[in-house]
C-alpha cells in the first residue's frame, strides 16, 4: 500500500514525531516539514511557513508572524533535522520572496514572503544568516538579529547573533555586556540586556583578532516623538 507524505514523514522521524512542528512563538503551526523524496538511505525534507510580517515594530503587533518568530522556527527545524543522520538533504522554501497575486499575507499584498531574501533582493532576513552561519564555515560572518525592530517596548531585552566564529562580545551604548560562546547551532545570546530610554546602540564584536568582525544597529526604547 502506498504511504501518504505524512506517513513517510512519521516513519522518517522515528515513528513518533509529527511533521507538523508547532511554532514555539505563535499559536500557528507555521513550520511544515514535508518529505519530498524517499531515498535509498534516508529522507529529504523541506521546510515551509505562512506569511511573514517583515517590516515591523514591537508596538504594532499584527496577525502574521514576525521575522523574529519565523527565525525561531527555522532554528527549531534545523535542530530537529540535523539530529537525524538518515536525512540526506534539507531544503528551505524559498530563497527569495516572489510575486503571488492572490496572496494577502505578511505586510505586503501580492507577495509570497517566505523567502530568506526580500522580493527586491536588497535585504537578507535574519533566517538567511542563520543558515549561512550553519552551512558556510569558510566565510567568516557575524550577524545581529532584530535590526528592523527599531522600536523596543521592553527595558530588558534578549540580544541574539549568528556567527560561524567561536565567540563574540556584546556592547550596548559602548559598555560591554560580556562575551558569549556560540552554541552548536551558531547562536550567540545575551539575556536581560538593559536598554536606556531613548536611542541605544547595539554592537557585537568577534574576539578573533586575526579575523575581526562586527555588526551593529540602533534602536529606540519607547515611542519616538512626532
Amino acid at each position: 500500500m502506498k504511504m501518504t507524505e505524512r506517513e513517510c514523514a512519521l516513519l522518517a522521524f522515528d515513528h513518533q514525531e509529527t511533521p507538523w512542528v508547532p511554532s514555539p512563538s505563535t499559536s500557528m503551526d507555521i513550520c511544515i516539514p514535508t518529505v519530498i523524496e524517499e531515498g535509498a538511505r534516508g529522507y529529504g525534507i523541506t521546510t515551509d511557513w505562512f506569511g511573514v510580517k517583515y517590516l515591523y515594530r514591537e508596538d504594532q503587533p499584527g496577525p502574521m508572524p514576525l521575522e523574529s518568530e519565523v527565525k525561531i522556527d527555522d532554528i527549531e527545524n534545523w535542530k530537529e533535522i540535523s539530529s537525524h543522520p538518515y536525512v540526506w538533504g534539507s531544503f528551505v522554501w524559498n530563497m527569495f520572496d516572489f510575486g503571488a497575486a492572490h496572496r494577502t499575507e505578511g505586510d505586503r499584498p501580492g507577495i509570497n514572503d517566505k523567502g530568506l531574501v526580500t522580493f527586491d533582493r536588497k535585504a537578507r532576513k535574519d533566517a538567511f544568516y542563520f543558515y549561512k552561519a550553519n552551512w558556510n564555515k569558510e566565510e567568516p560572518m557575524l550577524h545581529l538579529t532584530g535590526k528592523r525592530n527599531i522600536i523596543r517596548s521592553q527595558r530588558l531585552q534578549t540580544i541574539t547573533a549568528f556567527t560561524n566564529q567561536p565567540e563574540a562580545e556584546l556592547f550596548v551604548n559602548g559598555k560591554s555586556c560580556a562575551k558569549a560562546t556560540a552554541d552548536q547551532y551558531a547562536i550567540l545570546e545575551w539575556k536581560n540586556v538593559e536598554l536606556q530610554p531613548g536611542e541605544n546602540e547595539i554592537k557585537v564584536v568577534s574576539t578573533n583578532k586575526k579575523q575581526p568582525l562586527s555588526d551593529s544597529f540602533r534602536c529606540q526604547l519607547g515611542m519616538i516623538s512626532q
